[in-house]
């Protein structure tokens, strides 16, 4: 495994993270703030179902592209199958998502714009992204990730400029879906443009049963994983109202921000990782893993308490006072579901290189399972701390589960010690920034203030007490050279 081209490559990948955190820091308080929080509740909904009819219409066939391009006979010759199947299944999604949503009678306004209502342009966005989806993994199917990363940064830059625009002059979510659905399909021709031409074969019928047996289990697997993460919203629009809705899918936006940041290892790690598997690098594979867990441990833990800290300044910063006082106390906890699905998910790619999908599949739908029967049962009595409840247990069941099972494959150690010593830090951090740190009670000063002290605060700290050691700062520097991890990977065994 080439370690130095896996951090590279997500550093462009955390480009991306950034602008996504941009794009709902800016949202959130031009939704709920010109157009009301039950405005931004309905505009989650929406949102949600169109990002689940199209990852589940999707059919997990980039996945299949990434899988057989590197093996193909013919340039081209996977995309060009692939492509047949994703624009039929983009209209099925399509039909789904329009007539299921009108069956289901939400509450969703009856806005239009030229002549389009909102469930007709969420109707097309299904067709656009669905196809989008495969198109975006060209790249990343030949290895060219950095590649993949800038379509990928380019088409958030576009969206969120003709998004924001879209709310700030009309101030109606129609305006904004269609403001999304419009860059998107110029963005997605773009890539269809420079890529499919020079691909196009003619489709082979029978590559169609080897794609749909590696798939099959993998859309069931993003059935339950996309039901997983956005059931709640229906769950709680059901039990409650819009505005609960709103309120806690504020909290969801600035929970999921910060974990993002582990995802950006994703777009790297399933080619990579498929490739070193095919390689027998099962070692490099180890390495990998251990060293990437000591450093999750380490950010994971002292984020989760800084958080704790800032929920209610952020929320207050973002959205209303009401969204704050009745939400803060979900950040923390929503956080911490997310930490532990940004770790779950860079471990899914050691079952995806040995075609275990189906283990993938059976944990997560183990884990929705589980979400739904929380949520029903907490929701009515507690209320929106039940979905919280129910998200975190969930994510950890499926963190538990997809872990035993890639420990019968390769040895990750749980670095227990360094574990200690980060929750110690972040006690430490967090006494000195409510106790010794005299800020005015400003939600400004206090979101500018406490990061900076909280992370010298911290390191300083784990530093001391050996969380961090010499050694590893070397290994980093090490790693940035010349991609070799063979003494972390030797400190953390005597750990």
């Amino acid at each position: 495994m080439d370690f130095r081209k896996i951090l590279t490559d997500s550093g462009v990948a955390m480009s991306r993270n950034v602008l996504t955190m941009v794009r709902g820091v800016i949202v959130v308080p031009i939704i709920t703030k010109l157009m009301g929080v039950g405005a931004y509740g309905v505009w989650t909904l929406l949102i949600t179902s169109i990002s689940f009819v199209s990852a589940i219409g999707g059919l997990h066939l980039h996945g299949a592209l990434i899988r057989y391009t590197p093996n193909e006979e013919r340039r081209g010759q996977t995309v060009s199958d692939l492509l047949v199947l994703s624009v039929v299944s983009s209209v099925v999604s399509a039909l789904v998502l329009y007539f299921g949503l009108q069956l289901a009678s939400l509450s969703i306004p009856d806005q239009s714009i030229f002549g389009a209502d909102l469930l007709t342009i969420a109707a097309l966005l299904v067709t656009i992204e669905t196809v989008g989806i495969l198109l975006k993994n060209v790249p990343r199917s030949e290895d060219r990730i950095k590649t993949y990363e800038l379509i990928l940064l380019a088409d958030i830059a576009i969206k969120t400029a003709s998004l924001v625009v879209a709310l700030v002059l009309v101030e109606t979510i129609t305006a904004g879906l269609l403001a999304i659905l419009l860059s998107t399909t110029f963005v997605h021709l773009s890539i269809a443009a420079l890529y499919v031409p020079k691909r196009l074969r003619k489709p082979n019928g029978g590559n169609l049963k080897r794609y749909l047996s590696y798939c099959t289990p993998m859309v069931a697997n993003e059935l339950s994983s996309k039901l997983l993460a956005k059931s709640d919203r229906f769950i709680i629009i059901y039990f409650l109202d819009p505005v609960a809705l709103g309120i806690y899918s504020v909290a969801y936006g600035v929970s999921i921000i910060f974990p993002k940041f582990a995802n950006a290892f994703n777009s790297t790690l399933y080619p990579s990782i498929t490739s070193a598997w095919e390689n027998d690098e099962i070692g490099e594979i180890e390495r990998f893993y251990n060293n990437f867990l000591t450093g999750f441990v380490l950010l994971a833990v002292p984020l989760l308490f800084g958080i704790a800290l800032l929920a209610d300044p952020i929320l207050r910063l973002l959205a209303t006072e009401k969204v704050a006082r009745e939400g803060w106390f979900l950040v923390p906890i929503i956080t911490a579901a997310f930490l532990f699905r940004g770790y779950e998910s860079t471990l899914v790619y050691v079952l995806n290189a040995l075609e275990e999908n189906e283990i993938v599949a059976k944990g997560t739908t183990v884990a929705l399972i589980l979400n739904v029967v929380i949520n029903v049962a907490l929701l009515p009595v507690i209320g929106l701390l039940g979905a919280a409840v129910a998200m975190v247990v969930s994510m950890a069941a499926r963190l538990v589960y997809v872990y035993f099972y890639v420990g019968q494959h390769i040895s990750i150690d749980v670095p227990q010690v360094r574990i200690g010593k980060a929750v110690l830090s972040s006690l430490v951090m967090t006494g000195v920034l409510l106790y010794v740190v005299n800020v005015p009670n400003t939600r400004m000063l206090r979101l500018v203030i406490y990061p900076i002290v909280g992370v010298l605060v911290y390191f300083s700290v784990v530093y001391l007490v050996g969380g961090i050691k010499r050694r590893d700062i070397h290994q980093i520097i090490s790693l940035l050279q010349n991609g070799d991890t063979s003494p972390a990977r030797d400190s953390q065994r005597s750990e």
